[in-house]
């Protein structure tokens, strides 16, 4: 078990259906509730296509 600063960066991997999402952070692998990940659009490549399940 463990934290994160609020508003630290980290990679989504995947989101489950049971409110979990799979992160990486600082080269390891972890969940976290997705209820406290927030998005921001403005470092997403308006380029690419992004689906999340």
């Amino acid at each position: 078990m463990g934290s994160l600063k609020n508003n630290v960066s980290v990679t989504v991997y995947s989101q489950a259906k049971n409110g979990w999402s799979q992160i990486g952070y600082q080269k390891k692998k972890a969940y976290v509730a997705s209820q406290h990940l927030r998005m921001y659009s403005f470092l997403q490549d308006k380029t690419k296509i992004y689906t999340y399940k």
